[in-house]
């Protein structure tokens, strides 16, 4: 039996839940392609298009070796086929961070006739995935004198300029290459990543749903889309939709349990947190949110120790020390508490979340000095922060400060971000 028919029963054996479904209708698409593989195993197209699938399934050596095997049989050799086989190795070689596999793949991609244009885009996309636009844009600029309307050629270009500071340049590039052919996904997701960056938030979201739309079993495409989502029922199937299609995909399962972790469903928050760490490469940001979730699930020292590991591999790490700030606070330690959650903040200077949650954590365990030195920077550095001066309002409230309480209230009130109006207003009822 060759090993790779193996792929189904992996599948089906992963997990149970969401994980376990997904994996169930992965695996359905992997039968399929291979059943049109099996009735003409000459085929190179379907050879291809098994390849693929593996690819987005994320299972990549079963993909490295189908896609060898289409590139020996006689309908390889050349023409769109020759290329996209060959091509679709590379991407291969790319998702894994394997450089000069990629190279090698990209370089086969030149005596194809017709191929010279793709192989200098492929060998540009080989090097933005390490972030070198300066040996990237010379094979842009390769690719485009042959092939001057190359899609796959203006998206990495669209990245190179980007890498290189050019951000009204790269826009530009990216918008041109999604009217050009806006039914494939990578243009958008380009454009979508650096309209984020750029702070456009409205248009990126704009732009990662024109993404999704092309293409909703794209794993790629879908996480992108919920990861400019609220917390709410569209992000959480959009997410299942993600993990349908890649069930071993980290970053979907990491964002879905943030997602459950939001709307209070904590215990399958941490079944997605723990399946994000099962599914390499690990982000140490994934450990930092099972940290978060297992502490909203008073579970505080198994908190405290997967904050830990994620500052062992990133040390100033903001979130995994908030959540190890949190872990602390609610166990009481709070001395150690305040300087967790001053480091926080330190980390992540763009951020009130730590100057907030240290205010109501000194709040809450009578240490109101240091408490209102916590909100006093949140609302300085902060000052259309609702939920800063709400814990300001709470803290003067305290100490009889009626009227500084009420100004702080009506201030959270009229202020940015999320708030428990209800409270509030009973409380400025009160201070009347």
């Amino acid at each position: 039996m060759n090993r790779h028919l193996r792929i189904i029963p992996i599948f089906l054996g992963l997990a149970c839940g969401s994980w376990g479904q997904a994996a169930w209708a992965q695996a359905h698409r992997v039968a399929e392609a291979r059943a049109a593989v099996a009735a003409d195993k000459k085929d190179a197209a379907a050879s291809l298009a098994l390849g693929r699938t593996l690819r987005r399934a994320g299972v990549f050596q079963a993909a490295v070796h189908e896609l060898r095997r289409g590139m020996l049989l006689g309908g390889a050799r050349s023409g769109p086929t020759a290329i996209a086989l060959r091509y679709e190795l590379a991407r291969v070689h790319m998702e894994q961070g394997q450089f000069r596999e990629a190279v090698r793949a990209c370089e086969a991609l030149a005596p194809i006739s017709g191929g010279r244009g793709m192989a200098h885009a492929c060998l540009a996309e080989a090097h933005m995935t390490r972030k070198r636009a300066s040996d990237a844009l010379p094979e842009v600029e390769e690719a485009l004198k042959l092939s001057p309307n190359l899609y796959e050629a203006k998206v990495v270009e669209g990245y190179a300029k980007w890498q290189a500071g050019k951000e009204q340049e790269a826009e530009s590039i990216l918008r041109a290459a999604t009217q050009a052919q806006p039914d494939r996904v990578e243009g958008w997701l380009a454009l979508g990543r650096l309209l984020r960056t750029l702070g456009k938030g409205d248009e990126a979201l704009q732009a990662f749903e024109k993404a999704y739309a092309a293409d909703g079993d794209d794993a790629v495409a879908a996480h992108a889309l919920a990861s400019l989502l609220p917390a709410n029922a569209r992000a959480i199937g959009v997410l299942e939709a993600a993990i349908r299609a890649r069930p071993t995909y980290g970053p979907a399962h990491a964002r879905l349990a943030e997602v459950l972790s939001e709307v209070g469903r904590l215990e399958q928050a941490e079944q997605e947190a723990r399946l994000a760490l099962g599914a390499p490469p690990v982000d140490a940001e994934w450990h930092a949110i099972l940290a978060e979730v297992l502490v909203k699930r008073g579970q505080f020292d198994p908190a405290l120790a997967a904050a830990a590991d994620a500052l062992r591999k990133v040390p100033n790490s903001a979130r995994a020390k908030l959540a190890q700030a949190d872990a602390l606070a609610a166990k009481g330690d709070i001395d150690v508490a305040i300087e967790a959650y001053q480091e926080a903040f330190s980390n992540g200077r763009n951020s009130p979340t730590a100057l907030v949650r240290g205010a109501r954590a000194c709040l809450e365990q009578s240490r109101e000095t240091t408490a209102r030195g916590f909100a006093e920077r949140a609302v300085q550095a902060f000052p259309k922060w609702g939920p800063a001066w709400e814990v300001a309002g709470d803290i003067a409230a305290k100490a009889g400060e009626r009227d500084r309480a009420r100004q702080a209230y009506q201030k959270a009130l009229a202020g940015q971000g999320t708030v428990d109006r209800a409270r509030i207003q009973k409380a400025l009822r009160s201070l009347q």
